[in-house]
């Protein structure tokens, strides 16, 4: 007998590996997808966030307009449905229309992209985030990036509600290789600081969980990044998100 049919016919008498195949068979087949609506203001990168959960480039350079779905297969057969929505703030009608439509949709998470203020627009003039002569990030630059961060959560906070059936609620807080020297810091601040403040109010609906993430190492308009942080930091925490995104959608 051929060693490579062998070699199958062993792994496929193989009780784990019967389980675990049986097991992604009724995950990609015989489960529904789950829907995710992905959230984040303007520049704190939700657009590369998805292209590396979802191995593709399908950004255009354009910011999202309208509500965008993008399929997607978890390494263990669940199949879930990211939800792009638009971050400008001019764009609050699209979000809000969704808002109403969570019961509807019976959306199962939420994922909330935050940056610790390190968004980036081409519109933002790089005399108010630098200090001058350095690449060092101005203190208000940031304190305001947090405050409109902090204020579209509160756009969708009160829709959070028990009968909307949504099971966790997610920030990944990105641009790691960005605020890497300060990680203590920058990981109190959304577990347990202002931001948590004002979403603490929804544990009673559902879980709560908090990753640090990067989605791409590179500059910060064209000065700046954190030489502390490396690839296998960011390959650590992909692997820790997609795992953990499966935990929740077995439950």
């Amino acid at each position: 007998m051929d060693v490579s049919i062998s070699y199958s016919l062993l792994k496929f008498i193989n009780p784990k590996y019967f389980i675990k195949s049986f097991l992604k068979f009724r995950n990609r087949y015989l489960q529904k997808p789950q829907r995710i609506v992905v959230y984040g203001v303007s520049g704190v990168g939700k657009t590369e966030f998805l292209n590396s959960i979802l191995g593709n480039n399908f950004s255009n350079g354009q910011r999202t307009q309208d509500l965008i779905e993008y399929p997607f297969e978890l390494p263990d057969g669940h199949k879930v449905i990211f939800i792009d929505t638009p971050g400008h703030y001019t764009m609050s009608a699209v979000r809000e229309g969704l808002q109403r439509d969570y019961a509807k949709c019976k959306i199962s998470g939420i994922i909330n992209i935050v940056s610790y203020g390190y968004q980036s627009t081409p519109e933002t003039p790089v005399a108010n985030v630098f200090k001058t002569g350095t690449n060092e990030i101005k203190d208000e630059f940031l304190r305001e990036n947090l405050k409109i961060e902090n204020n579209q959560l509160l756009e969708w906070e009160r829709y959070v509600k028990a009968d909307n059936q949504i099971k966790w609620f997610m920030t990944i807080v990105n641009k790691a290789d960005l605020w890497y020297d300060s990680h203590d810091d920058v990981m109190e601040y959304y577990r347990a600081g202002e931001y948590y403040k004002t979403i603490n109010g929804i544990e009673h609906c559902c879980n709560i969980h908090t990753f640090p993430y990067c989605s791409i190492m590179k500059s910060f308009m064209g000065k700046f990044r954190s030489l502390k942080y490396s690839e296998v930091e960011k390959k650590n925490m992909h692997e820790e998100l997609i795992s953990h995104l499966q935990r929740l959608a077995c439950k």
